[in-house]
């Protein structure tokens, strides 16, 4: 149930990790520690942060990081990248990028209805979030990408995300507002006509305006939007993508953990591996021969019963996690107190045990 091999070998091959959970496992912290690991073994790695928290600068040690990648962490063979998402500057670099022209871009940034729409429509931050991935992925600079991904079913409204833009940009209403103003088909005006006074009715005169302003200005970019869409969601599919669950050894973020790898495989996203953080250390299959040799004290024989009692917790807890393990190819424990980890070193030990398939690493101070 534990893999000895770790993470290492099948890192070589990979260009993505998404690191995948419910909250509170640990998500962030092994991101930032497998990103930290695979740069002191060379790699070129940026770390990216979905969550809007702290979370990954406070693993980083307290580094100040923004929505442009920044050069982190100590020293080593490779280098590591951070950043945290952005979902308005994200958007407005999308913008720029697909506009056919700078005063095209210009046009839709100053647009009250898209200044409201990158900031409040739904599912704008997961749309961002593949954006930022897209970005990334074709960058020089990295050839690993690790994303900490949002907390549990959140990141399946990420890998839904390119879809429902897909679907949102073939949207009958869209094409009734936007066809008329590119004179593509003029019987489409009466229809577009009648609809927008409907809406203003609703919504209100102005809003409607600033939203037809938006369409009008926004023709001709939807093939690149589309494009990018399907190019994102090519490589979350794709074998050089890496999905990890984290779980700690409790039913729910292990049932959050297994509802999760099953909504993505039915979107043909396979979960690689996973890592157990927080779980008992267990040394008692190693020790319980010499076990009445030891017992020659009654300090002795208590310790002996605590590890007993240790093994039996330890035991209660794989048989908690099993059916997660059993759902992924590669397994790593993880023995420690806290999921969160503001040390460098300590972030370099732990991301070596998750590569390493190190299964009695330990961090923290006193006992579970």
């Amino acid at each position: 149930m534990t893999g000895g091999a770790g993470l290492a070998g099948a890192l070589e091959h990979r260009d993505v990790v998404l690191a995948v959970g419910a909250g509170g496992v640990g998500k962030t912290t092994t991101a930032a520690a497998i990103g930290l690991a695979a740069a002191l073994r060379g790699r070129r790695v940026c770390v990216v942060t979905v969550d809007p928290a702290r979370r990954l600068a406070d693993a980083l040690g307290g580094t100040v990081l923004g929505d442009e990648p920044r050069r982190v962490g100590p020293d080593s063979r490779g280098e590591l990248w951070a950043m945290m998402l952005d979902p308005k500057s994200t958007f407005d670099a999308v913008v720029s990028d697909h506009a056919g022209s700078p005063e095209q871009a210009a046009e839709i940034l100053a647009n009250p209805f898209y200044q409201r729409l990158s900031t409040s429509l739904p599912g704008v931050h997961e749309y961002m979030a593949t954006e930022t991935l897209h970005r990334l992925s074709v960058d020089d600079r990295f050839d690993l990408v690790v994303v900490d991904t949002p907390p549990s079913r959140h990141v399946l409204d990420l890998v839904d995300a390119p879809d429902r833009l897909t679907r949102f940009l073939d949207n009958r209403m869209y094409r009734t507002l936007v066809r008329p103003a590119g004179g593509v088909a003029r019987l489409a005006a009466a229809p577009a006509r009648a609809l927008s006074r409907r809406l203003a009715a609703v919504v209100g005169g102005q809003i409607v305006d600033d939203a037809i302003g938006f369409f009008e200005a926004f023709q001709g970019m939807e093939e690149g939007f589309v494009e990018r869409a399907r190019a994102v969601r090519a490589l979350l599919a794709a074998d050089t993508t890496l999905v990890l669950a984290v779980a700690t050894p409790k039913r729910d973020t292990v049932a959050t953990g297994l509802e999760i790898t099953g909504a993505l495989a039915e979107r043909g996203i396979r979960t690689s591996a996973a890592v157990a953080n927080m779980t008992t250390f267990d040394p008692w299959p190693e020790i319980a021969e010499w076990g009445e040799q030891l017992s020659v004290t009654p300090e002795l024989s208590l310790r002996l019963d605590g590890l007993r009692d240790r093994h039996v917790r330890a035991d209660a807890e794989r048989a908690v996690l099993e059916p997660l393990f059993d759902a992924v190819a590669a397994t790593i424990q993880i023995h420690r107190r806290a999921t969160e980890l503001g040390d460098h070193a300590a972030l370099a030990a732990l991301g070596g045990a998750i590569l390493e398939g190190t299964d009695r690493y330990d961090v923290g101070d006193g006992e579970r």
